[in-house]
C-alpha cells in the first residue's frame, strides 16, 4: 500500500517519509496564514469614498455621490446628483474602480423619469440623457465589475 506524505513530511531519496523540522512547520503555517489574511483582506469592501463632482453637478443634501469596491472586483455607486446637464461627465472614478469596457445603466431621474448613465474605461461617469436629469439623477443602479 502506498502512503502519501503529509504536508509536514517529505520523501527522502531512499523513499522514506520523514518529518520536517519543527521550525519548517511554523514557517509553513505562518506563510499559509499570511496568504489567507491577504486573500480575505482583498475581499473586504473598500470604504465608501465621496465622488468629486465636476461640470456643475452637485450632490443632493444627505445623499452624496459615493463609490466602493467589494470582493476586489465589483464597484457600487450610490447617491443623487443634481444641477448638471445631460451629456456631461459628473465625476471620474480612480484607477482600480473602472470597468474593463464601457457600461450603461438606466437610472431614475426626477419624478421617476428614466435617465441613462455610462461609465467608460477612463472612469468617466457620464449622465448621457434624461428628461429632467438637472433636477435629480439617482445613481443606485450603477454597479459593475472591473474585470473583463
Amino acid at each position: 500500500m502506498t502512503r502519501i506524505a503529509h504536508p509536514f513530511e517529505y520523501v527522502t531519496r531512499a523513499g522514506q517519509i520523514e518529518d520536517l523540522p519543527a521550525s519548517m512547520h511554523t514557517q509553513m503555517a505562518e506563510e499559509r496564514d499570511q496568504q489567507l489574511e491577504d486573500y480575505l483582506a482583498s475581499l473586504a469592501p473598500t470604504p465608501w469614498t465621496a465622488a468629486t463632482l465636476i461640470n456643475s453637478w452637485a450632490n443632493t443634501a444627505g445623499n452624496e455621490a459615493q463609490y466602493q469596491k467589494v470582493n476586489n472586483d465589483r464597484v457600487f455607486v450610490t447617491g443623487r446628483i443634481t444641477t448638471g446637464s445631460a451629456g456631461t461627465v459628473a465625476f471620474v472614478l480612480p484607477s482600480g474602480f473602472r470597468p474593463a469596457f464601457k457600461v450603461w445603466f438606466v437610472v431614475n431621474a426626477a419624478s421617476s423619469t428614466p435617465a441613462f448613465v455610462s461609465v467608460d474605461t477612463s472612469g468617466n461617469v457620464k449622465v448621457e440623457s434624461g428628461a429632467t436629469v438637472s433636477t435629480a439623477c439617482h445613481l443606485e443602479q450603477v454597479q459593475f465589475s472591473v474585470s473583463a
